[in-house]
């Protein structure tokens, strides 16, 4: 199946469904990176068996799907850590460079307290972001559960749209298709298809 060399990230492989013994359902989620002369090469990403707590859990569409649901993008997070840890720099060398200038000895104390001071005004910054995603998320996912099962397939593939439209506009590599074939899996109806080739069943 995997004949040729993956370039970029690899690709994702999810694997769902239930076990025969339990009414509780299962996912492993694995990335692939490349097929090194018969030898497939991955990683295992993420892992719930017999999950029993309600969760919404996006795969390929991570970025585009959270930022939708959650009203916070990752990359924009990534963006504010990065400018934090970079500020934080500048403002310490200025404060040497003014030490210095000013024949201000213990530098070093001085400039150690001024770090920690920094490290501790924005140390809980991500953990907040990440906190406030988590309770958005976990609004969501309470009001999916009792969603009619062809409303959450909608929304799902709205989400997959989001990101083909995203892709089109844009120079990403247009990695997600278009056209989505959806299916739904439960203990109680099993594998049931509910579009395919853009035909809603």
């Amino acid at each position: 199946m995997f004949s040729y060399e993956l370039d970029y990230e690899g690709t994702g492989i999810i694997i769902a469904g239930y076990n025969l013994k339990s009414n509780k359902p299962s996912f492993v989620e694995i990335n692939i990176h490349c097929n090194d002369n018969g030898n497939i090469i991955y990683d295992e990403i993420d892992i719930a068996i017999d999950s029993d707590e309600s969760k919404l859990k996006i795969f390929a569409i991570n970025t585009e799907g959270y930022t939708f649901i959650t009203g916070v993008n990752e990359e924009f997070i990534e963006y504010i850590n990065q400018y934090i840890k970079t500020r934080n720099i500048i403002v310490l060398d200025n404060i040497l460079e003014d030490l210095k200038e000013n024949n201000i000895t213990n530098s070093d104390k001085i400039i150690g307290i001024i770090k920690n001071e920094l490290n501790e005004e924005y140390s809980s910054l991500e953990s907040d972001i990440e906190n406030y995603r988590s309770d958005v998320i976990n609004d969501t996912t309470k009001a999916i559960e009792y969603l009619p099962r062809r409303i959450i397939c909608e929304f799902l593939d709205t989400i997959n749209q989001l990101t083909v439209i995203k892709q089109q506009i844009s120079s990403e590599i247009e990695s997600v298709s278009k056209g989505s074939h959806i299916c739904l899996i439960t203990k109680s109806y099993g594998f049931q298809w509910i579009k395919f080739d853009d035909e809603i069943l």
